[in-house]
């Protein structure tokens, strides 16, 4: 996950970013610097990965005694 994250996804904030310059400055050419509100935008994707990942580090961070309370085999 960390590689694919690593690799892909600036990436594609990357792609993102560009396609929404182009969008807001069409009469750019190629090599000219934009510093559009492309990356701004293009950046959510970055903070739902970043979401996503706190979300399991919350959820996988309970110790075990209270994530198998219930159905713990050989409890009975």
């Amino acid at each position: 996950m960390a590689i694919v994250g690593g690799a892909i996804i600036p990436l594609l904030v990357g792609k993102i970013g560009d396609l929404i310059n182009r969008a807001y400055y069409p009469a750019m050419t190629q090599g000219e610097t934009s510093w559009g509100q492309g990356i701004h935008y293009a950046l959510v994707l970055a903070v739902i990965c970043y979401l996503y990942i706190l979300f399991f580090a919350v959820s996988g961070s309970k110790p075990n005694s209270e994530r198998y309370a219930t159905g713990v085999a050989g409890s009975d």
